[in-house]
């Protein structure tokens, strides 16, 4: 009797996530991790925070729920629309982002100010320093 191994379908914790970096390798990166550790099925890619709000503010209502990430990994210091501006846009968008969507702030800074600012919008964000890891995936519940 011939036995077939079949591979089973990795188990993701999350469906979705969004990294918002302007550096293409910390997204290669990252995008690696998430990858290899089954953290998300999905990984999707924008370079500055405003492709990202203006692909957010533009989903079809009628599938949204469906079509928010569940993790929004954004650094802090772009061209374009930084950060903070991003997350202070989102905080704008109807209450269904905020309750599907967690905001993990992933940057260089070491400046306490910046993590002041983050908790003085929303004391929920989790702020994390580069470079992303495993270690950092298994905090974010």
């Amino acid at each position: 009797m011939e036995r077939k191994l079949q591979a089973s379908a990795p188990s993701f914790r999350f469906s979705t996530v969004m990294l918002i970096d302007d550096t293409p390798l910390d997204n290669f990166i990252n995008k690696k991790i998430i990858e290899t550790s089954a953290f998300a099925e999905n990984i999707q890619v924008h370079l500055n925070g405003l492709t990202a709000y203006e692909y957010l503010r533009d989903l079809d209502k009628e599938t949204l729920d469906a079509s928010l990430p569940d993790i929004i990994f954004v650094d802090l210091n772009m061209p374009v629309m930084d950060g903070f501006q991003f997350i202070k846009k989102f905080y704008t968008l109807p209450r269904i982002y905020r309750e599907k969507c967690r905001i993990v702030i992933l940057t260089s800074s070491v400046n306490k100010s910046d993590r002041d600012m983050a908790r003085g919008i929303d004391p929920d964000i989790v702020f994390l320093n580069k470079p992303l890891n495993t270690e950092h995936l298994s905090l974010i519940m």
